[in-house]
C-alpha cells in the first residue's frame, strides 16, 4: 500500500508511520490495533509492491488443469492471454501485489464452476487438460484454498491416486459423513479439506446434482 493510504486507513501521522518502519521506540496499543486492522483494498494494490508468486502460479495452473483455457482466463481477468501463459509457465518467484489480487479473485470466481458449465468448447477443454497434465499441473480437487500459498505444501499426488480417483475418494468420504448429519465445518476438519470445498460437495449432493467429475475430466 502507498504511504498515504496506510496513514489514512490506520489514522496515523507520517512521523509515526516512518518511526514504526524504522523500528524506533514504542507505540500505543491502540495504534497497533489500528495498523493490524488495515487490509489492502482494490484501490491500494496497484502500487507495485511484490509478494511471493507461488500462490498466483498454482491457482492459474490449477484452473488450466481443470480445462480453463488461457484465452478464457485472460478474458475474464481483463488481461492479455500471453500474460496468463507467462505466469503459468514461467513460475516467477515474485509477482506484483495487484497481479496476485486479480488472480485470487479470478480463482474464487471459478472454483465452483466448470468450463463445461461456462459453455467452453469441449475440444479445447480436452486439449487444455491434456496439456496441463503433461506438465504435471493439478486441478482444484488436489487443493484447499490455504494450501496454494504454502511453500511447504505438496499436492496430494503423493497419494499415488490419479486425480479423478482422488476426487472420487474425497467426495465419497464427504457423502458418508454428511449422511450421518456431520456438519460441513466438522467434515472439513476431519478430512483436512477446505470448508468451502466441502460445502460445495454437500450442496450438490442435497440438490441431487452429483456431478461426475471423472466424466467431466475425461
Amino acid at each position: 500500500m502507498q504511504d498515504r493510504d496506510i496513514k489514512a486507513a490506520a489514522n496515523i501521522v507520517a512521523d509515526v508511520l516512518y518511526r514504526i518502519t524504522r523500528s524506533e521506540g514504542r507505540i500505543h496499543c491502540s495504534t497497533e490495533r489500528r495498523i493490524l486492522a488495515v487490509t489492502p483494498t482494490k484501490s491500494s494494490v496497484g502500487c507495485g509492491s511484490h509478494i511471493s508468486g507461488l500462490g498466483t502460479v498454482r491457482r492459474l495452473q490449477s484452473l488450466a488443469a481443470d480445462g480453463w483455457t488461457a484465452t478464457e482466463l485472460a478474458r475474464r481477468a481483463g488481461k492479455h492471454k500471453q500474460f496468463i501463459v507467462h505466469l503459468q509457465n514461467s513460475a516467477p518467484s515474485q509477482v506484483r501485489l495487484w497481479v496476485a489480487a486479480y488472480v485470487r479473485e479470478l480463482y474464487s470466481e471459478l472454483k465452483e464452476l466448470t468450463p463445461e458449465e461456462a459453455g467452453l468448447n469441449p475440444a479445447r477443454i480436452a486439449r487444455g487438460k491434456a496439456l496441463a497434465a503433461s506438465k504435471g499441473w493439478l486441478g482444484r480437487d488436489y487443493w484447499d484454498e490455504e494450501d496454494f500459498d504454502d511453500p511447504a505444501f505438496q499436492p496430494a499426488a503423493s497419494d499415488n491416486l490419479p486425480r479423478n480417483d482422488l476426487a472420487a475418494v474425497r467426495r465419497s468420504d464427504v457423502e458418508h459423513l454428511d449422511s450421518f448429519g456431520v456438519s460441513p465445518d466438522e467434515i472439513a476438519r476431519r478430512l483436512g479439506m477446505a470448508e468451502s470445498t466441502v460445502k460445495g460437495i454437500v450442496k450438490e449432493l442435497r440438490a441431487g446434482e452429483r456431478r461426475d467429475r471423472s466424466k467431466a475430466a475425461a
